[in-house]
């Protein structure tokens, strides 16, 4: 197997990275590897099951095994099933450089501690199907927006919609005012 370099289609003043993707070719994997494949960054994918391989390569990228991909990375991606996170970080964490990021997209394992750790190795985590931390909500909609998507706050990118989506659930709900506005809560002290 042999490890896959992306085309640069970025700026070229952005700094490129060196990025492992382990479970490439699982749903999460799939969908963070269609984005890195558009960057300058110097991609390598991994995937142990068949199914995820055939679709890795589908999508024309080059495999190769987990080792070889974050032996020198700067930033590892586990797109991997949550009770598999305790296993790889197990096997990977102790082969990777001093510096480089560990993110995983979910955060059950790293709360509940099932990771290795390394004091000279980053642990990030984020959840690319959930709403933003990042961004301010201000309407009883987007707090309401447990998952994201229907209510997202706005950015200059991505307009809101005007329409309410007939999934959404009320926007009233329990909960501590310090995490929302009272208008937004029931039940609020």
């Amino acid at each position: 197997m042999t490890t896959t370099t992306t085309e640069a289609t970025a700026p070229a003043t952005a700094e490129a990275y060196k990025i492992a993707v382990i479970g490439a070719g699982g749903k999460m994997g799939m969908r963070v590897s269609n984005n890195l494949v558009k960057t300058n960054h110097d991609v390598s994918y991994s995937e142990n099951s068949p199914a995820g391989q055939e679709r890795v390569t589908a999508a024309g990228r080059s495999l190769t095994d987990s080792e070889t991909a974050v032996k020198d990375a700067d930033i590892i991606v586990l797109a991997v099933p949550d009770l598999a996170l305790g296993p790889v970080t197990a096997q990977l964490v102790p082969q990777l450089k001093s510096g480089a990021i560990v993110l995983t997209l979910d955060p059950a394992a790293a709360y509940a501690g099932l990771l290795t750790k390394r004091d000279d190795v980053i642990q990030a985590v984020a959840h690319p199907c959930h709403p933003s931390v990042f961004l301010q909500r201000t309407t009883p909609e987007e707090y309401a927006d447990t998952f994201g998507g229907i209510a997202a706050p706005r950015t200059p990118s991505r307009p809101s919609s005007p329409t309410t989506s007939p999934r959404r659930r009320s926007s009233r709900r329990p909960c501590a005012p310090s995490t929302l506005p009272s208008s937004t809560c029931t039940g609020s002290p």
